[in-house]
């Protein structure tokens, strides 16, 4: 990220991958952290199977939703939901935390080189947000079906409550939905052929950027000579004067045999 010379005056620090000398920062990616999770949440629902009981006595009936019914946030008009049943939309819950991830942001090592040579992730807060399961269905036994289906799918693993994803559209970051609670809902629509019911998640995941990492790059620089009276003119350290007292396991590691103190 490129500032000018006032704000970079005014900066307290040094900026995250700022590099000698200057080049530009990475691009952002394709799709934000939260659009990424909710069209993974998008893509997991639509290949549940939901059972839903038909008339009394009769066997259980399987359905589901394309993806095509399942909504980030629902459409701006009308038309554009369609009129087939159920339909699924996700939206906000309210506002968004950006919470801490320690005494300050980081640079998660294990992405170096991973997203483009010479870069990092760095993790700057933990995002959470309330996410809305809000879906319409025909009848109360659809339903009944979608509230159940869908709370169960989202406890599918040993590793911990909720749900968790990888998004390869963020970095590969990890996403975790947990179902909170649930609102069944009756209005005058219900008559009508518009059952709804709402599902509450808590979505949390790190938010992060893809910054310059320019890599640490030690050097050592060895002045030899080589000793006339050596067999072959064995090469030898040379130690200025005044520094005599060169640690004996820093030579060895040098793999360099010290004859001699003094200057050639």
């Amino acid at each position: 990220m490129a500032f000018s010379d006032l704000i970079r005056s005014l900066l307290v620090g040094t900026p995250w991958g700022e590099t000698f000398p200057p080049r530009p920062a990475p691009p952002p990616p394709a799709r934000d952290g939260r659009t990424a999770a909710l069209e993974t949440l998008r893509l997991f629902l639509s290949e549940l199977t939901f059972y839903r009981r038909g008339d009394k006595n009769a066997t259980l009936i399987p359905f589901s939703v394309d993806i095509d019914r399942i909504f980030v946030e629902w459409p701006d008009h009308e038309e554009q939901n369609g009129k087939e049943m159920p339909r699924v939309a996700l939206i906000s819950g309210g506002p968004v935390d950006y919470q801490s991830v320690g005494l300050g942001s980081w640079i998660d090592e294990r992405t170096i080189d991973q997203f483009g040579r010479n870069t990092a992730i760095q993790v700057q807060s933990q995002y959470v947000e309330t996410i809305f399961v809000d879906m319409i269905c025909a009848t109360k036994q659809e339903r009944r079906a979608m509230l159940n289906g869908i709370v169960t799918a989202l406890n599918p693993t040993e590793l911990m409550y909720g749900i968790r994803f990888k998004m390869p559209d963020y970095y590969n970051e990890v996403v975790t939905f947990a179902v909170e609670k649930a609102t069944i809902n009756e209005d005058e629509d219900s008559t009508k052929g518009r059952r709804t019911a709402r599902i509450e998640l808590t979505m949390y995941f790190h938010q992060v950027a893809l910054v310059n990492a320019e890599p640490l790059r030690p050097a050592v620089t060895v002045l030899t000579d080589f000793d006339p009276d050596a067999p072959d003119g064995e090469a030898v350290l040379y130690v200025p004067e005044g520094e005599e007292d060169l640690n004996a396991a820093d030579i060895a590691a040098a793999s360099i045999t010290p004859t001699s103190n003094e200057a050639p």
